[in-house]
């Protein structure tokens, strides 16, 4: 049960990550900051290192979820 409920709360912000970036007052905001607290505290997450371009000479590396997709420090 707690999987389908972390899994809901990532949909959930993906949703509003993706299509209502622009429609911010402060009770929108606080309900994305809300599930995106439950996330990071919740998911069981698998952590994933790639390596991204940052232009044709340098690249970085990232650390990242491949459950949730929040990013960690190097």
């Amino acid at each position: 049960m707690e999987e389908e409920s972390i899994q809901c709360m990532i949909r959930a912000k993906t949703i509003l990550d993706n299509d209502f970036k622009y429609k911010i007052n402060d009770e929108y905001s606080e309900i994305v900051e809300k599930i995106e607290n439950y996330v990071i505290k919740h998911c069981q997450h698998k952590i994933v290192r790639d390596l991204i371009d940052i232009d044709p000479d340098r690249s970085k590396t990232i650390s990242y979820c491949e459950n949730c997709f929040q990013t960690f420090s190097s």
